[in-house]
């Protein structure tokens, strides 16, 4: 079966842009999921959806919301949220930077990587051109990109003959290595263990 695109859109540098479609670069095909179960019928178990003031509710009675202060919630309209990113970005891989491979501490990376393939003819010589440059100049691209409708930041490498995308972790989301210091033993090592 051929791969199915994930996300189509544009890698934009400046002024030029580039149809490119995105593949996920895991393989999931083969990873075991596994389902809960009543140990007694071994019948899959479902979950009850409950509001603490109203009771059971509906699966269709669900908004999505951001808490500004202590159990206090602005409701978020998913679809007008979408419209306005769509017009906002159009869809598009915008890249801010050029930067040096080692210049990207590989703790930032996600788990999510993508190819990216034009998307047509009129993207394959642009598509080649941005490629090659990257490869022969070895350096990356830092880009923008809104995908599962969140704003990310995705780091853009040549990989053998493909562009791959990698999404990128925020600062904020990764744990100083100080936050650590209480748990390590300062360990004296002399030359000659050294």
């Amino acid at each position: 079966m051929a791969p199915r695109a994930s996300w189509k859109g544009s890698l934009n540098l400046s002024l030029v842009s580039v149809p490119v479609k995105a593949y996920s670069a895991s393989n999931t095909g083969s990873q075991v999921r596994l389902n809960q179960l009543h140990s007694e019928c071994n019948s899959r178990i479902t979950q009850k959806l409950t509001c603490p003031l109203c009771g059971d509710i509906e699966r269709s009675e669900i908004v999505k919301g951001y808490e500004y202060a202590k159990d206090q919630y602005v409701v978020v309209d998913l679809e007008e949220l979408e419209k306005l990113r769509e017009e906002d970005e159009g869809k598009a891989i915008k890249i801010d930077a050029f930067v040096a491979p080692e210049s990207i501490d590989p703790i930032y990376f996600s788990e999510s990587s993508y190819y990216l393939l034009p998307d047509n003819a009129a993207g394959q010589k642009p598509y080649e051109l941005l490629h090659r440059s990257m490869s022969e100049k070895n350096i990356y691209c830092v880009a923008n990109v809104v995908l599962h409708n969140k704003e990310q930041v995705v780091l853009v490498r040549p990989m053998d003959d493909l562009l791959c995308t990698t999404t990128l972790r925020y600062a904020n989301q990764v744990k100083a290595t100080s936050s650590f210091d209480d748990e390590r033993v300062e360990t004296v090592v002399s030359d000659a263990e050294y």
